[in-house]
């Protein structure tokens, strides 16, 4: 997975690029920058991850799937980096060729294209490793991660169950 970098307006720098290991307590201390709001909608219902299933989900081999970070660089070398954004996916063992990500965004860097961008990482990587489709579950209220999917330029079919939204996106 390449890294990619992007400037706001902010004069910030995040750099996008593959979860190592040692990224885990950064992603465990953005889940507790996160509104109880974000917190819902990613994980459809009040929750946050045990260091240990972050740690997990950091250390992904490729047959499993993969996981990227939105890293905030800081200008000085006293400010240590700043995890802002968590992506994963799991591989769907019983076909091989979906799998299921998912995606988190730090409130304050919300609306700036971040969830765009790891999306787009994640779906090269899939397609890389062979994957065919997305297999989604969005909260009906998550118009954000609804829009991701409507403005992807990918074919996708959805239906509603329960207040959530399933989604089967095709990603070639």
């Amino acid at each position: 997975m390449e890294t990619t970098n992007i400037r706001l307006a902010e004069a910030a720098t995040i750099s996008i690029r593959p979860a190592q290991p040692s990224d885990a307590p950064l992603v465990a201390a953005m889940h507790e920058r996160l509104s109880s709001t974000t917190l819902y909608l990613r994980y459809l219902r009040p929750y946050r991850p045990s260091p240990e299933e972050i740690e997990q989900m950091c250390r992904l081999s490729p047959t499993e799937g993969a996981a990227a970070v939105a890293v905030v660089e800081r200008p000085t070398v006293a400010a240590p980096p700043q995890v802002v954004g968590f992506a994963y996916y799991l591989v769907d063992v019983t076909t091989n060729s979906a799998g299921e990500p998912a995606f988190l965004v730090e409130d304050r860097f919300q609306g700036y294209g971040l969830g765009r961008l790891l999306f787009q990482q994640l779906s090269r990587l899939a397609l890389a490793q062979g994957l065919l489709r997305w297999r989604l579950l969005v909260e009906a209220g998550n118009e954000r991660m609804l829009r991701l999917v409507r403005h992807s330029g990918l074919p996708y079919q959805s239906h509603v169950s329960y207040g959530t939204v399933e989604i089967d996106l095709m990603l070639n």
